[in-house]
């Protein structure tokens, strides 16, 4: 009896197959990076589409003033910081 028969399945088909399974394939890692670079390549295509799709440039109307310095005491304007100028 050869060493390797407590390797294969004989049931007495045509075809004998192996008692362990082989391992699902692997990627190497050059396809791996591939995918990655794919991946984000495909992100930064989805962020650059809704950078060129600006919805503030697409509002119908004009933005709303306030009466009385836009509305700053009662936005407790005192707490935020002042730009210098």
């Amino acid at each position: 009896m050869p060493e390797e028969s407590e390797l294969l399945w004989d049931d007495g088909s045509k075809n004998p197959e192996l008692t362990l399974d082989n391992p699902a394939p692997s990627l190497t890692p050059g396809e791996a990076a591939s995918w990655l670079g794919a991946g984000f390549g495909l992100f930064g295509l989805v962020a650059f589409a809704a950078k060129l799709n600006d919805k503030q440039s697409k509002v119908p109307f004009a933005p709303r003033s306030y009466p009385y310095n836009n509305l700053a005491e009662e936005r407790d304007a005192a707490s935020i910081p002042k730009a210098a100028a």
